[in-house]
């Protein structure tokens, strides 16, 4: 239970805050969901134990990897095409 909801949490942080983090802390995340997806996949017996688990840390770490639309167009710019914007 605990774990199901510590990755909704992680997931949450990831998906709506993730820019605001501090790089040290994006890094971090990183680094932890990386080493996790290693140590889960490196034991066979955890891989077919706790599936719904590894598939779980496997989506969070995509979503850390995968830059995000917004922060390529920049916080706060207008959707709207800039002759709209005048």
């Amino acid at each position: 239970m605990g774990v199901a909801w510590g990755g909704q949490v992680l997931e949450a942080v990831i998906r709506y805050r993730w820019i605001s983090l501090a790089p040290e802390l994006r890094d971090g995340v990183k680094n932890y969901l990386s080493n996790l997806t290693i140590k889960l996949a490196s034991d066979e017996s955890i891989f077919r134990r706790d599936r719904a688990l590894v598939s779980k840390v496997n989506v969070l770490l995509v979503q850390v990897r995968v830059p995000f639309p917004h922060a390529a167009r920049g916080c706060g710019q207008s959707r709207l095409p800039s002759t709209f914007a005048e």
